[in-house]
Order: structure tokens, then sequence, then C-alpha cells
């Protein structure tokens, strides 16, 4: 009787096994079809898109439905489209300040920084003072403490998120009072003092995985090869080939009237962001002229004096199921037309922003805001330029016949 119960218990076991199989397995079919007819379904929209001639409208209708929820904003949008630039703006430069932003207007970009970072990486390879396979050790002196997950880490692994390590170091506090200038305590002992003590369970190259420290020990690294500041080093390699005069580190004090007062997400006025350790990874302050010449740069990279440096930095490096990696720069495929889109964006405690564009189609796109959405974890102004890049790929500013303006 017993067995006769026991025997009765696992085939009821088996057949309880075997359903939740069957409901996993359904399951997983039902989510795979609602994926393949999403892709199905937006791939269909895209490609019956006509040219309405109307994306000028559209890009002021989207900078009007950004604003609707953050009146604090001061808002420069950048559209460039197979060479014609359009230029629309919105808000004010600061609650005391009612002047409305321009063209020359500074904004903090952010995590934009780091592309300047890869790419400083990259000139420096190709003038033959730094390998992307040299490692940590290598590069930094034998006397000061590694520990055993930080040595093997290479240059092109920094450049690429694909370090192994996490986002923010152990040893860096975000707490509460500190929030509106985290990273203003944050110096190079205390980078060091991560760089001894750490321990990865991730191999160094298996996985992309953003990382603000990885930046801010490339950053480090390159500083210490060239024995020279940071700030210099990207000036010389960058800035200064692309004409970029009006990109900064530090704002100079004749041109602070000219900066966006930044705001949190509630629209409250907040400080800009002192970077110390991490300045390779954020620091960067410019203009929406600036990031305008600097993304026609980057798609006409044959125009340039540092050619070979732009085209480096668009080439696949890094692949992650969320996206892949140039140098610095993030490389996505959309589901609507597979379009190749190079992008990035960047937030602070008071300023959002996005630099995209689409090579083949010679599209671009910038997003400059003086407002912290990112704080909230709001990227809605990045939503809208990937909707204005994609967009843009089929639909052209004006009707034809209308009088072309470079800007609004």
């Amino acid at each position: 009787m017993e067995d006769k119960k026991e025997e009765k218990k696992d085939t009821q076991m088996v057949t309880m096994m075997l359903k939740t199989m069957l409901g996993v397995v359904i399951f997983l079919v039902v989510v795979f079809c609602c994926v393949f007819a999403y892709i199905a379904y937006t791939k269909s929209q895209y490609h019956r898109l006509t040219d309405t001639g109307d994306l000028k409208a559209r890009i002021v209708k989207f900078g009007e439905q950004y604003m609707g929820n953050r009146p604090h904003a001061a808002l420069a949008i950048g559209v460039i489209q197979k060479g014609e630039v359009f230029t629309k703006f919105f808000g004010q430069l600061s609650k005391t300040n009612s002047s409305p932003p321009d063209a020359e207007t500074i904004y903090e970009i952010g995590s934009i920084t780091k592309v300047f970072t890869a790419l400083t990486a990259a000139q420096m390879v190709a003038d033959g003072k730094l390998k992307w396979d040299e490692t940590v050790a290598d590069v930094l002196p034998a006397t000061l403490a590694l520990s055993e997950s930080v040595k093997p880490i290479t240059i092109k692994h920094l450049a690429t998120h694909m370090g192994g390590l996490p986002r923010m170091p152990a040893n860096f506090e975000m707490v509460t009072e500190k929030f509106d200038n985290p990273y203003n305590e944050y110096g190079e002992d205390k980078l060091k003092e991560f760089l001894a003590t750490y321990k990865s369970k991730v191999r160094p190259g298996s996985k992309v995985e953003y990382s603000n420290l990885g930046f801010a020990l490339l950053g480090y690294l390159l500083e210490v090869r060239a024995q020279a500041p940071y700030e210099e080093l990207v000036a010389k390699s960058i800035f200064v080939p692309l004409g970029l005069t009006n990109s900064h580190f530090i704002v100079p004090n004749a041109l602070t009237n000219r900066m966006a007062g930044g705001h949190n997400p509630d629209g409250g006025a907040v400080p800009n962001w002192d970077w110390k350790a991490f300045k390779s990874t954020g620091a960067i302050k410019s203009t929406l002229n600036e990031m305008l010449a600097f993304v026609q740069a980057n798609m006409n990279p044959e125009q340039t004096k540092i050619d070979p440096v732009l085209e480096e930095g668009q080439k696949l490096h890094g692949q992650a199921w969320s996206g892949h990696m140039g140098l610095g720069w993030q490389l996505l495929e959309t589901l609507q037309g597979d379009l190749q889109l190079v992008w990035h964006n960047g937030g602070t405690g008071g300023f959002i922003a996005f630099i995209g564009f689409d090579r083949k189609n010679q599209m671009g796109v910038v997003m400059l805001s003086s407002s912290g959405d990112a704080m909230k974890g709001d990227f809605y102004l990045d939503k809208l330029a990937m909707e204005i890049l994609k967009l843009g790929s089929k639909i052209s500013f004006e009707k034809s016949g209308n009088a072309a303006t470079k800007s609004e």
C-alpha cells in the first residue's frame, strides 16, 4: 500500500513538473511571438513613412513637449540633415536671467566626456605613445599597490566598458548631503586606494558593463603615460584639431555669463559639479555649436585632421544585448529600419545632454538641457533625440520650394 502511495505521489510530481515545463515553454513562445510581432510592426511603420517635409515642425513640437514638464529648463536643439543645420531654443538661462539660450550657451555635457577620453586614448595609440593591449600594471609605476583583479585590465578594456569594473567604486560615498556635488571629495588618493583593494568576479574583456570608474581610471592612465594633465591631452588630441574653441573643463570667468543655470528635476537651482578623479568621465562643458561641429566631424571624418582616430572610434569593439560599443561611443542598430546609430548621452545634477548621428543618412542630433532629468532616471530627452534621428532618415526639414533657414 505504501509503495502504491509513493508511486502515485511520484507520478503526481512528474505530472506537475511536466505541466510547469509546458507552461514555461508556452510562455516563452508567446513572448517570442510578441517580440517578433513588435519588430515586424515597427519596421512596417517605419517603411510606410513618406517624406511629409515637416521635420522642422516636428522638432519644434518635440521641444514644446519636453518643456511642458520642465518650464525651468534652457533647452537647445540642433539637427543636421545632409549638411543643412536647424537649431531651436526654448526657456531661459536661469531663474535670475531671462535671456533665452542660444548656440553659444554653455552646458554641462556629463558622460559625453567619455567619448573625448576614449578618442584621446586612440590618438595616443596612433602616435605610438600607448598600446591598446597595455595593462594597468604596464602603465602605472611598479611601486603603486595594485590588486590582482586590476593588474590585467587593458586600455582597450577601459575604453569599451569591458574592464570588469563596477559602475562606481566601493569607497565612493553617495550620500544625500553630498548629492549636489557628489564627486568633489573623490580624489586621486581614493582612486589609488580602490586600485589596491578591489576584488572582482568578472574577467576583464568578458562582457560590456558601463563603468564611470573605468573611465576615471582610463583618464588617470593617460595622464601617467603622457606625464601631462588629462585636460591638456584632450585639448591637444581632439579640441584643437577639430577647432573646438568653446569646450572647457573649467569655464573661464569671462564666459560664466554664457553658462546655463543647472536645475534638479523639481526645478530647484543646483551648482555645477566638480569632478576630481572622475574628470575623464563627465567634466566637459560645451555649447550647441561645438557639439554640432563634433557630430559633423564624426559623420565626415575624412574632412578632419584626425580621420583615423574618429573612424576607429566608431568601429565595433564590444558587444552586449543592450547595445554595442565603439571607443566611448554607443552603437545601436534600430528595429525600425536597421539604421546604424552612433550616440552618447550625459547627465549631471543640473543638466542632461544627447549627441548622436546616422552617418549613412548624414543625420545628426544634439540636445542640451539645463534640467537634471537623469537624477530621477528620466531619459525623455534621449527618446526625443532618437526619434528625430529615425524620422530624419525619411522626412526632410521642409517641403520642396520652402525657403530653407538655418535656425529659428
